[in-house]
């Protein structure tokens, strides 16, 4: 009793500071618009920092980053990574300097004021169905290449670590890539799923998420022809350490093609 109490009270407390603290810093992003591209998108990434920090201190989330040292010096790159649940944002944002961009779906920015500030700060949406449309998209962003690392998830939120190995990985980071010529850094998440359990409003207090930062994927010598050769080299990067950890079944009869 005692226990399920304590989980409630910091589900409010959680819940409180996501809130409040998207509001209020939402607003004064939407109020710095005005100023010099440089300087706002630096007050991006600080408030960034700190949004994610409050978030995970909030949730009593511990945070374990490895591969540090292997953060490219600067943009441009693509980070793709296993998507589990909205904590991988919080992590990713405290795991890695200079702060990202997303590509994400279309729905998330039509989240009133979120979507639009994200939109203002140099984050794009991306309607999957509809693949002229993701073109434009992601030629849209490339402009944007050399100012900021971007997000793009090679999973849904459906798909659960241990199934790493079963599903297909969506190629659009790796298509990206090759067509722009830059690398993709691969990143491996493991315990966002277990602090927001899929289908939970609830989160699950005093968990660990770890973000493992792997050594960045050179494109330049490979053809949109190879791009499948690429994303089975990215799926054994990103998944060897849900294996070793024992997160996810490697099945080479089941194994997506």
């Amino acid at each position: 009793m005692l226990r399920l109490l304590k989980k409630l009270i910091i589900n409010i407390i959680f819940y409180t500071v996501l809130i409040g603290l998207t509001f209020v810093l939402l607003v004064l992003l939407l109020f710095i618009v005005v100023l010099p591209h440089e300087l706002r998108n630096g007050i991006f990434n600080r408030f960034a920092k700190l949004w994610s920090y409050c978030l995970l201190k909030a949730s009593f989330t511990e945070l374990k980053v490895t591969g540090g040292e292997n953060l490219p010096s600067g943009p441009p790159y693509i980070i793709a990574f296993n998507h589990l649940s909205n904590f991988d944002i919080y992590a990713l944002a405290q795991a890695i300097t200079p702060v990202f961009r997303a590509v994400m779906k279309k729905e998330i920015m039509l989240i009133p004021l979120f979507g639009f500030v994200l939109r203002l700060y140099d984050s794009f949406p991306i309607d999957r169905k509809n693949i002229q449309n993701a073109k434009k998209t992601l030629e849209n962003v490339s402009k944007y290449f050399k100012k900021h690392p971007y997000i793009m998830a090679i999973t849904g939120t459906r798909i659960r670590n241990r199934d790493f190995f079963k599903v297909k990985l969506k190629k659009g980071p790796v298509v990206t890539a090759i067509q722009h010529r830059i690398p993709i850094l691969p990143v491996t998440l493991i315990g966002p799923d277990h602090v927001q359990p899929k289908g939970s409003v609830l989160i699950e207090p005093g968990r660990t998420i770890e973000v493992i930062i792997h050594k960045p994927l050179d494109t330049t010598g490979f053809s949109l022809e190879e791009r499948d050769r690429v994303l089975n080299e990215l799926r054994n990067i990103i998944g060897k350490p849900l294996i070793e950890k024992g997160e996810a079944n490697y099945d080479e009869e089941k194994r997506a093609k």
